[in-house]
C-alpha cells in the first residue's frame, strides 16, 4: 500500500513539474492565410527573424479576440516588439487604454502564442506590428 501511495505521489510531482512555457494549440479554427496576410505587418529588420505559424480569431463575451503564433526560425535566440491595432466597421482606427509595444524573446527555433483582446465589441479588425528590438 505504501509503494502505490509512493507511486501515485510521485506521478503526480512529476505531472506538476513539466514544462508549461511549452503550448502547442488545437489545430483547428485557425485563419486561412489569405485572410492575415496584410494584417501582419512586418519590420525590414524582422522579416527573416520570425515567422506566422498560425493565426486564429474569435468573439467571446461580444470582443473580437486574436492569437498570432510566432516561431522564431533562426538558429539564435531572437528579439522584437508586437502592436495590436483595433479597427472598427468604417476602417476607423480604435483608441486602447492598454495600446502599446510588448516586448518578445525566443530562442532558436521556439514558438510562442501572442494573444490579444479587444476592449470595445467596436472592433471588428485588427493589424499586428512586428518590429526589431533589443535589450
Amino acid at each position: 500500500m505504501k509503494r502505490t501511495a509512493a507511486l501515485l505521489l510521485a506521478c503526480a510531482l512529476a505531472g506538476a513539474c513539466q514544462n508549461t512555457a511549452h503550448y502547442e494549440p488545437p489545430s483547428g479554427g485557425s485563419m486561412p492565410e489569405s485572410e492575415w496576410v496584410d494584417r501582419v505587418i512586418f519590420s525590414v529588420p524582422v522579416k527573416n527573424l520570425v515567422v506566422v505559424e498560425e493565426v486564429r480569431e474569435v468573439r467571446r463575451n461580444d470582443l473580437l479576440r486574436v492569437q498570432v503564433d510566432l516561431r522564431n526560425v533562426q538558429q539564435r535566440e531572437s528579439s522584437f516588439r508586437t502592436l495590436i491595432e483595433w479597427f472598427d466597421a468604417a476602417g476607423m482606427k480604435l483608441d486602447s487604454p492598454n495600446e502599446g509595444w510588448r516586448s518578445q524573446i525566443l530562442q532558436a527555433g521556439q514558438k510562442s502564442p501572442i494573444s490579444y483582446t479587444a476592449v470595445t465589441p467596436d472592433a471588428v479588425s485588427w493589424r499586428l506590428n512586428v518590429d526589431a528590438w533589443s535589450r
